[in-house]
């Protein structure tokens, strides 16, 4: 044991049996067996502890001239370990954090994390600038990872945030509070779990490779927000403006909505491309941003332009797109999930044909096409399905090719498809008429194939 004084050398190499620290300063050493800190006030100076390092419960302890270890750091239940001056965290292996305990970064500190391959777990953690003291506290994680143990609690209170993998396993939260953040490797929330980032207003903050997300990550503060790839089966909110980079994705069922404008760089050859059900809300204020959205969208189906929002290629399947109050009369309203008003953009990848954008191809959608047929400057929304802004029978093809496919419940009568037909103005009724019969047949034999779930409406 050692127990107080200072105890600096060029190098001391300690062998087996473990070291335990209750007071002074060690310095400048390689430790070969485990190096345990007992009490408060013993501080550690450029030591490698090459087989871990336990903090005891209640246990503070600083650290200068960088430190590393190997295996496993433990720090018990309300214990800190506090990084004073510049300083790396390195090593390889995991940094366990007990209930309570924390890492902490003097005012004026930069702190690397990750000169080796190193990951930062704990149920109820914080890693932040040391409590009472002042200046920034920066934060470069690397490749590091910090995780939010499944039913935990983390936080990330610093100034500037650089790098780094982010994790929330199920049921868990990471709280990441941050002036400046600087591309995070990935942020990723299982199932059930929720990373927030918060950050003051004015700032831009840019993220790569990719944020995943199982459940929700919420973005708040920042003026915008820079992403290379979003794929989420859960909900990603960003509270500010949405900047995509090039060849972005939107990968997933999940929702991405943006609380602010949604932009496509216009100066570069840039991708924005929603994937596998994903729906994307932009709740604006001010102007719409229907006609450039649209363009965007029209850009991708066509291949042209700069700037393009597009779609995985399928002969079934679009990128839907309307306006809130186009598809709503009550508010707030529900779409993917989301409480939205009537100052709402929304885009949903969905069958051709769905013109509610609600998942399904019914007569609703019909209706809708039949009272804009023949109809220019028209919008998915009210049966362009084409993106040429005409509604004419190409639009009623794609939508007859998809009629009742997500629901064979539902189907409708003659009389209905008489209805249709009768709404569509002429010359062009005799030819939809036709058509409209046709689809009637292909109907009636899918009733006689599947008679258990099908049922008719007078």
């Amino acid at each position: 044991m050692i127990s107080g004084g200072t105890f600096i050398a060029s190098l001391i190499t300690f062998a087996e049996g473990g070291l335990t620290l209750s007071g002074g300063t060690l310095g400048a050493a390689v430790v070969g067996a485990p190096v345990t800190v007992v009490s408060s006030g013993a501080s550690l100076k450029g030591v490698n502890a090459a087989n871990g390092l336990t903090l005891l419960p209640g246990v503070t302890t600083s650290f200068s001239d960088d430190l590393a270890f190997f295996g496993t750091a433990t720090l018990g239940a309300g214990a800190t370990l506090r990084a004073r001056a510049t300083q790396k965290l390195g090593g390889a292996g995991t940094v366990f954090f007990g209930d309570g305990a924390s890492l902490a970064i003097d005012g004026g500190t930069d702190l690397t994390v990750g000169a080796g391959s190193l990951e930062l777990r704990g149920s109820n953690f914080r890693i932040e600038r040391t409590p009472g003291s002042t200046g920034s506290a920066a934060l470069n994680l690397g490749t590091t990872r910090v995780v939010s143990a499944a039913g935990g609690t983390g936080v990330i209170d610093v100034q500037f945030l650089t790098y780094g993998n982010l994790v929330a396993e199920p049921g868990s939260s990471l709280s990441v509070s941050c002036s400046g953040i600087y591309s995070p490797r990935s942020i990723s929330a299982q199932n059930g779990g929720v990373v927030s980032i918060n950050a003051p207003a004015g700032v831009s903050l840019s993220f790569g490779p990719y944020i995943t997300s199982g459940a929700t990550i919420d973005i708040t503060g920042p003026t915008s927000l820079v992403f290379n790839s979003l794929q989420n089966s859960g909900t990603i909110r960003i509270h500010g403006d949405l900047n995509v980079g090039v060849n972005s994705s939107h990968v997933g069922p999940g929702t991405l909505r943006v609380d602010g404008e949604l932009i496509v760089d216009p100066n570069v050859p840039t991708n924005f491309q929603p994937r596998e059900g994903g729906a994307v809300v932009v709740d604006y204020e001010g102007a719409s941003p229907l006609d450039y959205l649209r363009s965007l969208i029209v850009n991708g189906y066509n291949g042209t332009g700069n700037s393009r929002i597009t779609v995985v290629a399928d002969p079934q399947h679009g990128l839907g797109y309307a306006e809130a109050s186009a598809l709503f009369t009550n508010f707030p309203a529900t779409f993917a999930g989301e409480l939205i008003d009537d100052t709402a953009f929304l885009m949903r990848i969905t069958r051709y044909g769905d013109a509610d954008l609600n998942g399904l191809v019914n007569l609703v959608d019909f209706n809708r096409l039949a009272s804009n047929f023949n109809g220019t400057n028209k919008l998915w929304s009210q049966g362009d399905f084409t993106y040429d802004g005409i509604v004419n029978l190409e639009d009623f093809n794609r939508l007859a090719s998809n009629f009742n496919l997500a629901a064979l419940t539902n189907n409708p009568t003659p009389q209905d498809w008489a209805n249709l037909a009768a709404a569509v103005p002429e010359p062009a009724a005799a030819t939809a008429l036709a058509g409209i019969t046709s689809l009637s047949c292909l109907m009636r034999r899918r009733r006689m194939r599947y008679p258990r779930t099908t049922k008719n409406y007078r």
